[in-house]
């Protein structure tokens, strides 16, 4: 017997499905090849409806490349072949290509506009799944006008047509667009109902690319109401599965989302070495439309950890990349960050010149609160340039001084460390971290000989004192570095409160009950009054509270304890 294969027709079809889901999957490179060679074999069979399909992939390709013009002059132009030909058929398609185009531009007003015209040729082709499709657009673009309520009833009116019509990937998109409606309407819980219903529809038809998409909408609704475990786990199940559909720009979008649940839970570090794996294997070979994305990640998790330059300098390959690929939003997004590290680095005339360029690129776009936040810095660079130029010179004094306590390390030069750490300890912004990053390659070489010449070159202010036997063996505190953690706990005690010269702790395991804490204190002996202020001052008794900290991890105090 001879073996039938399939037909021209269903080689065609197939090919549009397939087209479809990659368009989907942002692979747009693919998307326009097989949405091409579904074209073709439909205009070889004559089918004016499965070219028009395919046609409207090719658009949409586009429009996900950001290639507006392109996709503004093919979609026109076959608009008014269609009206000449009086094709309601055809111009539906293109009219919704149009609005899919608009929207994509920030014309949200424009957009409405069109999908009224639209749904008159729909409501005559009784069309349920064009019908949900043209409603989701609809939908989308009151949303980008700040109409929540509009925008929520065109999403539900889109979730009934494509339950009738037994689309289980359209319905799943309506269900997400439910959810972020539901989000711009404060309704919280509701828009978790809404992914719910988005993750049990793609999970009965088996689509792992809807569960993604409902499981990325799902992170970002657990991140904007600081549920940051929740929209982490949902983040990391959304990047396996995009993964596996092999769409490193939707990776890449959901790595985003999962760097914001990181930054909340205070884990960049983590974070910034994950992202830095993503980015090398995606330069070296991958999509170069998540570059962008991806260096975005790595500018917030450096920005987070007060690393300036390195935030500006990724922010600076992202504007590069950006603008090779020719995507504008990226761009406005790079600038964004480019403007407010260099205000940070205290460059006030190039922050106003890179925020004024993010401001009219947004306002193009139609984002206003792109817009917004990039005139927030330009008012900035305006009102305050004195207090940020005064940050950034303080931030500039705090290298220099890290860099010499790393250089007298490294020479064991005992006086210049002594001296160099004196100023460190008085200065306020040399950070633990930052001391700690720097000293770590030269202490891990020999950290038995740091710690010996650490001991004998401390700085006379905060001398261990070893007279004390029991005490002779403890873990001896850094009294900065205390206050330090104080202050990030939002705990910040001013010069008069912080009285601890050395801190010691005796046990292995703290706030264990044979644990014990003992601390010596400077008072204030050079006041006229100072058996006074000895006898009175509040901050002994905070010092109090200081030491029993190191029994207890930092401040997690119990609910009772006992001072003697």
């Amino acid at each position: 017997m001879t073996a039938v294969g399939p037909s021209l027709a269903e080689v065609a079809a197939a090919k549009l499905r397939e087209a479809k889901r990659l368009v989907r999957l942002e692979r747009t490179f693919d998307a326009e090849k097989v949405a091409g060679d579904a074209k073709a074999l439909f205009e070889k069979l004559s089918d004016s409806n499965g070219n028009l399909q395919a046609l409207r992939l090719l658009i949409s390709a586009a429009v996900v490349e950001e290639r507006f013009d392109d996709a503004l002059t093919q979609a026109e132009a076959e608009l008014a072949t269609a009206k000449s030909s009086s094709n309601k058929v055809a111009q539906a398609y293109m009219l919704m290509a149009l609005v899919e185009i608009y929207l994509a531009k920030g014309l949200a007003e424009k957009a409405l506009e069109t999908a009224k015209e639209a749904e008159e040729h729909l409501l005559a082709l009784d069309d349920k799944q064009c019908a949900g499709e043209l409603l989701l657009l609809v939908a989308a673009a009151h949303l980008a006008q700040g109409g929540g309520q509009a925008s929520l009833n065109a999403s539900l009116q889109a979730v009934d047509l494509f339950s009738e019509s037994k689309d289980a990937q359209g319905e799943c998109g309506a269900w997400c667009g439910v959810m972020k409606s539901r989000l711009a309407l404060g309704k919280y819980e509701d828009a978790l109902r809404a992914a719910e219903a988005a993750l049990v529809v793609a999970s009965d038809a088996h689509d792992e690319l809807g569960q993604a998409m409902a499981l990325l909408t799902l992170a970002q609704t657990h991140n904007d109401y600081g549920q940051s475990q929740k929209g982490r786990k949902a983040a990391e199940k959304a990047v396996s599965l995009f993964k596996l559909q092999s769409s490193e720009v939707l990776t890449a979008k959901a790595m985003d989302t999962y760097v914001s649940a990181m930054i909340d839970q205070k884990l960049a570090p983590e974070a910034l070495k994950f992202c830095k794996q993503e980015v090398s294997q995606i330069v070296a070979g991958g999509d170069k439309r998540a570059v962008p994305i991806m260096r975005t990640c790595l500018v917030r998790l450096y920005a987070f950890m007060d690393k300036k330059k390195q935030a500006l300098a990724e922010a600076e390959k992202a504007l590069a990349s950006s603008e090779e690929l020719g995507s504008r939003r990226n761009q406005a997004v790079a600038l964004q960050h480019i403007a407010q590290m260099n205000l940070l680095l205290g460059n006030i005339d190039v922050a106003k010149q890179k925020a004024e360029q993010a401001a009219a690129l947004c306002r193009d776009l139609g984002d206003m609160l792109g817009e917004t936040l990039a005139t927030d810095t330009i008012g900035k660079t305006v009102e305050h340039r004195g207090v940020f130029e005064e940050r950034a010179e303080k931030d500039r004094e705090a290298e220099v001084l890290i860099h010499r306590l790393k250089t007298a390390l490294q020479d064991r030069d005992g006086d210049e460390f002594r001296i160099v750490l004196e100023k460190c300890y008085a200065h306020g912004h040399v950070y633990t971290d930052d001391v700690e990053e720097a000293l770590r390659p030269v202490v891990s070489q020999d950290p038995d000989s740091f710690y010996e010449f650490y001991e004998d070159n401390q700085p006379q202010q905060s001398k261990v004192d070893y007279t004390n036997r029991k005490f002779s063996t403890a873990q001896m505190f850094d009294r900065m570095l205390m206050y330090y953690i104080f202050r990030w706990g939002n705990m910040g005690y001013g010069p008069g409160f912080r009285l601890q010269q050395t801190t010691y702790r005796v046990g292995a395991v703290p706030g264990h009950e044979t644990s014990e804490s003992a601390a010596s204190l400077a008072l204030m002996e050079d006041a006229p009054d100072w058996e006074e202020k000895t006898q009175w001052h509040a901050g002994i008794l905070d010092c109090v509270l200081q030491t029993s900290a190191t029994r207890y991890q930092a401040a997690n105090l119990p609910d009772k304890m006992r001072i003697h």
